[in-house]
């Protein structure tokens, strides 16, 4: 919680504890870095409604819901470890995984993840 607190107050970077080696100072030196400026996204105007974008139909999506029956059955971390497995299935073609954690009252995805 105070984690995402400092970063919504501008933090710039942290340092998972315990301590990797060497992470201290790559966050030093990132913080020190000045940021390369990025172009401003280009955002078309939509009309009567109708998003700015058209889909393209040549990416397939899958939802793949994970429910515990009750507390302390592992959920959690069934599915960070099938997120994370799913990332990694193709080094050549990485899938894109989005892991959303809905439990907002006792979620632990971005503790598992770091």
């Amino acid at each position: 919680m105070s984690l995402h607190q400092l970063l919504k107050m501008g933090a710039d970077d942290f340092v998972p504890y315990p301590l990797p080696d060497g992470a201290l100072k790559e966050a030093i030196d990132r913080v020190r870095t000045p940021a390369e400026a990025a172009p401003a996204p280009v955002i078309a105007a939509s009309h009567a409604g109708n998003p700015a974008f058209k889909a393209k139909g040549d990416k397939d999506g899958v939802l793949l819901p994970v429910h515990g029956l009750s507390g302390g059955t592992g959920a959690t971390t069934y599915a960070c470890n099938l997120a994370w497995e799913l990332a990694n299935m193709n080094p050549q073609d990485p899938p894109r995984v989005c892991l959303l954690d809905l439990d907002f009252q006792y979620g632990s995805v971005s503790i598992y993840l770091d």
